[in-house]
Order: C-alpha cells, then structure tokens, then sequence
C-alpha cells in the first residue's frame, strides 16, 4: 500500500509538471498573439484598423512589463510607423521597459540598439546613463547622435564631460545632438561650449547652439556680450557668425542688461549687424531699445537695414 502511494503521488508531480510546462508555453503563446494583433491595430496603417488605434496603445500600455519581451522583439522594424508606436508605447510603458532595453543596447543590430536608445531617453530613467555613454564611441554616427539626444532628456550631469565632447566630433549630425543635451541639462558648464558652437562650420549645430544658450538662460547672457566686441571681418566667416548669432540670442534672451551694448552695435560699420541689432532690440521690446531704433531710422541709409527697421517698428506698433 505505501508503494502505491509513492507511485501515485510521483505520477501527480511527473503529469503536474508537464501539463503545467505545457499550459506555461499555450499562455506564452497566447500573450504573445495578443500582444502581436494589438500592435497591428495600435500602428493603425490597415483603414479597418484607424478607430482601433488609440484603444490598442492603451490595451497595451496597460499589460505593462507582461507585454515588454514582445514588443521589444519589433525594435529591429523597418517601419517607420511601427518605430513611432513602439516609441509611444514602450516610453509609456516606463520602468518595467528600462533593464530589456539596456539590453537591447547590446545588441549587434544597429536598428534595435538606436530605437532602444531612442525610448531610452525618452522613459528619463537614470540607469540608462552609463550604457548610453558606452554608445558616444562607436563607430556608427547616428548610434552617437541617439545617445547624445538620449542623455540630454534624461538631463544627468554626471553625463556632461562626456556630451559636451561630442561637440568636437566630425559629423554634424552628433555635434547637432550634443548641443541639444547640453541645452536641455541646463549646466552654466556648457556655455563655453555651446559659444564655441555658434562658429561651427554646419548651419544645423550653429542654430541648435542659440536655442540651448537661450535654453540655459542668464549664465549665457555676460559670454554673450563678449562676443559682441569681436569684428565682423568678411574674411573670416566663422567669427562672424558667432558675432550674429550672439546678437540673435541676447534678442531671444529678453534680458534688458544686453539693451546697451547691443543699442552701441546699431553705430556698426557692417550693415548686416546693424539688421541683426535691430531685430534683437525688437525681441527684448524696451522702450530704450525702441527709441535707438527710432534714431536709427533718421540716419540709415541701407535698403536691407531700412527694411528690417520698418519690420520691426510694424510688429510693435500693432
């Protein structure tokens, strides 16, 4: 009688254990339908499928960490509505997405370790940091660039020695990247930085400068004046540049501390500068600013310079 009962309680533990194995894999299986035919819906790309959208993000948002291996399985997509869902979700998703997508940052794949990178930064998780730095090295530029852009929104200082870098790299994409995240930590520490940014040789990065210098606010205002005493010498177009863009700043600044050196600038023998002066004085909007523009008027004589002035004087007179 005992042995029959050890025969039968094994039999129990032998037959539990591999039905349950096999209700383990159907539910595996089952989730990952789910997760596949939501995904479908939430892309929206079928017509029959439009209305269905937002519910089946939600559906999936609400699954949470239980649908986080499927999804992530996509990050190799090619679409580019597949990539913005993922983006959408997945960010949405937050914690449970953070430690798979570190992961995925591993990955031989370029596509999977950009797209993870990408939500990364967007879900602001600080145990991303160290991974995405490991990224600024690598061969691949855009895989730079994304891991620029993802520790500028996740906004941690202990990233700035290595961000502020990337503003010496030779693609303009990467340099573009870091100056947005230097921008958007907002550390008096990148003023130098994004000042040397505003004589770069490509348009994007000299533009994505100002904003985060205006972004960073009153620690760009006193480097920004300084700049203000270079020449602006046609034989040297990269100073003066950063001569005009320093101007275009200070008007986006609002701050009326730069209203006397920039009303001194409008005596410029370049009439360029002079146009830049008066659109700045224009954004800051005080009555100092107004009047110097007033007296300028009397005495100019270039058409551009006339025009701009008559710009401006419009848009406050409205």
């Amino acid at each position: 009688m005992k042995r029959l009962i050890l025969f039968l309680i094994y039999s129990f533990v032998i037959l539990h254990s591999v039905y349950g194995e096999e209700s383990r894999t159907t539910s595996a299986d089952e989730l990952k339908e789910r997760v596949d035919s939501l995904f479908i819906k939430a892309c929206g790309g079928l017509e029959k499928y439009r209305d269905l959208a937002e519910p089946s993000k939600e559906a999936l948002i609400e699954m949470g960490e239980e649908a986080v291996p499927y999804l992530l399985d996509k990050l190799d997509t090619q679409s580019a509505r597949e990539k913005w869902t993922l983006i959408d979700i997945v960010s949405k998703i937050g914690e449970p997405a953070v430690m798979p997508l570190i992961e995925y940052l591993k990955s031989d794949n370029k596509d999977e370790v950009k797209l993870a990178s990408r939500i990364l930064g967007d879900i602001e998780d600080k145990r991303a940091v160290s991974p995405l730095i490991e990224l600024l090295d690598k061969e691949d530029f855009n895989i730079r660039g994304y891991a620029c852009e993802s520790l500028g929104k996740i906004g941690d200082t202990t990233a700035f020695t290595d961000v502020s870098s990337c503003l010496k790299d030779s693609v303009e994409v990467v340099r573009k990247s870091a100056a947005v995240a230097l921008g958007k930590m907002k550390e008096s520490r990148a003023v130098p930085h994004l000042i040397e940014g505003l004589s770069d040789p490509h348009f994007s990065v000299r533009m994505t400068s100002v904003s985060s210098l205006v972004e960073i606010g009153e620690p760009s205002l006193k480097p920004l004046i300084k700049l203000l005493n270079l020449s602006t010498d046609p034989m040297d177009p990269a100073d003066t540049m950063a001569v005009f863009l320093a101007i275009e700043s200070l008007g986006k600044l609002k701050d009326k501390r730069a209203l006397k050196p920039l009303i001194k600038k409008l005596k410029d023998d370049d009439w360029a500068t002079r146009a830049f002066v008066v659109e700045a004085l224009g954004e800051i909007g005080d009555k100092k600013g107004i009047k110097a523009i007033r007296n300028l008027k009397k005495r100019e004589t270039h058409p551009f310079v006339l025009k701009k002035i008559e710009e401006v004087l419009g848009r406050l007179d409205r």
